[in-house]
């Protein structure tokens, strides 16, 4: 379903909630045992490995590849060493930032803390799941 687009009404509805009480704390408990905790589930990064295999297999650096085995092939020893050369700068340019973006965002998300408010029994309570 998407809920951005319910109205708050039809939202309440469909959860079998209430607008100014919220839910039950025995209702709030049942959901929680038939559904589990609500939780986002955080993947795991990408390994520099990962990434490293990412830049070298992009296709603009496929193609540069292919294009350093031809002139190779073709007994071009200057524009081989140069594309191999771009190839292994651009590969290595690329896995640094995209290394340090996954950093940054690690440290972005052990910064932000998240903090729940919920509506039991007509009371405001902080920082529950339940």
């Amino acid at each position: 379903m998407n809920w951005h687009l319910q109205s708050i009404d039809s939202s309440l509805e469909a959860l079998q909630s209430k607008l100014k009480t919220g839910l039950s704390q025995p209702e709030a408990e049942s959901r929680l045992t038939k559904y589990g905790r609500n939780e986002l589930i955080e993947k795991s990064g990408r390994t520099p490995f990962k990434i490293f295999w990412e830049q070298i297999t992009a296709t603009m650096v496929l193609i540069l590849i292919a294009a350093a085995v031809v002139a190779g092939l073709l007994g071009d020893t200057k524009n081989t060493i140069a594309i191999t050369a771009i190839v292994l700068l651009y590969a290595i340019l690329g896995f640094v930032q995209e290394y340090r973006a996954e950093q940054a965002i690690s440290a972005l998300k052990k910064l932000s803390v998240p903090n729940v408010r919920v509506l039991r029994d007509a009371a405001l309570r902080g920082n529950l799941c339940t």
